[in-house]
């Protein structure tokens, strides 16, 4: 719809700067018709091609890529980021790979707390991180937020056995008081 608004701003802009010109060329070489009225048609074409040239510029602009996603597309980068993270997140590193600001990381991630799909944790260092228990892998070590880590279970490949057993929180994560 933006597309077809701009295209019908330049014609509009094309269309008025043809008349601006005819009015322009008529007062400058004279002409039977009188010249308030020559002069009231370059101020309507005028202010029309004006018209034209910002329903043009409207219709043409880029979109902003993070403020225009909804609000399922910016969870879902989340969830995919988190699974491909091994389940351990941080909104620095969300923020940074899936193209949010920090703003809008935290916003959605408090969300996704309150509708249980992550945990708030404490790290020992004092840093927080958000923990998505479906993605945990079991192992002797978990992946570090950010870090890359391999695919996770995908129950269609036929090599790739199941968890055993339920995900354990990983080591230095504390539940969060208050």
């Amino acid at each position: 719809m933006r597309i077809l608004a701009g295209i019908f701003g330049v014609i509009v802009t094309l269309i008025s700067a043809m008349f601006v010109v005819m009015a322009i060329g008529d007062l400058i070489f004279g002409s039977k018709t009188q010249t308030s009225v020559l002069l009231g048609l370059l101020v309507f074409f005028g202010g029309t091609g004006l018209a034209g040239a910002f329903l043009a510029k409207f219709g043409f602009r880029k979109k902003e890529a993070g403020s225009q996603l909804s609000d399922f597309e910016k969870e879902q980068r989340i969830l995919s980021y988190a699974s491909a993270c091994g389940g351990v997140v941080t909104v620095p590193n969300v923020s940074l790979h899936c193209h949010l600001s920090l703003a809008e990381t935290q916003s959605m991630l408090d969300a996704m707390t309150h509708t249980g799909a992550a945990e708030l944790r404490v790290n020992d260092d004092g840093s927080f991180c958000y923990l998505f228990r479906g993605f945990l892998r079991s192992g002797p070590t978990q992946p570090q937020p950010g870090q890359p880590v391999a695919q996770p279970y995908n129950p269609y490949q036929l090599n790739q056995a199941p968890q055993a057993e339920p995900p354990q929180r990983p080591p230095g994560m504390h539940e969060r008081q208050g």
